[in-house]
């Protein structure tokens, strides 16, 4: 949840708001973290644990590596085409901006586009995040 309020910030929103979101996305993540990793050695025997502490070490950093360019990819993705977008339309005359207005206009939008960008790539992270949820129910500490 500490991750959906990243998809409203843009360029005017307060550093003091941004820290509050980051606070309560890292108390959150480390909240996660510790009983997702105890419960995933729940029912093994002791002899087991270092085998399965290194095997869920090598699933994390993987994941984390798969996560991150994945979602570099869909930013990316997303501002190209919204930016051959916009040389599209700039090029079929959709915009009327006077000559001298030009440049300030195209890098305006060209700052909106790389937030847009940013804020899809959060919301992406959000949607998986709230699919994950669903494993979670699958947790030993839910079965009866």
């Amino acid at each position: 949840m500490g991750t959906i309020p990243f998809y409203w910030i843009d360029k005017s929103t307060s550093y003091w708001i941004i820290a509050i979101v980051l606070l309560v996305r890292g108390i959150g993540a480390g909240g996660i973290l510790s009983p997702l990793m105890t419960d995933s050695y729940t029912g093994m025997d002791r002899s087991q644990v270092p085998s399965a502490s290194i095997g869920s070490r090598i699933i994390q950093n993987i994941g984390s590596a798969l996560g991150s360019a994945l979602i570099t990819t869909v930013v990316m993705a997303y501002s190209n085409s919204q930016v051959k977008h916009f040389k599209d339309a700039l090029q079929n005359g959709h915009y009327h901006v006077q000559p001298d207005q030009m440049k300030s206009f195209m890098l305006q939008h060209m700052q909106a586009i790389q937030i847009h960008s940013f804020q899809y790539g959060f919301l992406v992270v959000s949607i998986a995040a709230l699919v994950i949820l669903i494993p979670t129910m699958l947790l030993t500490n839910k079965k009866k």
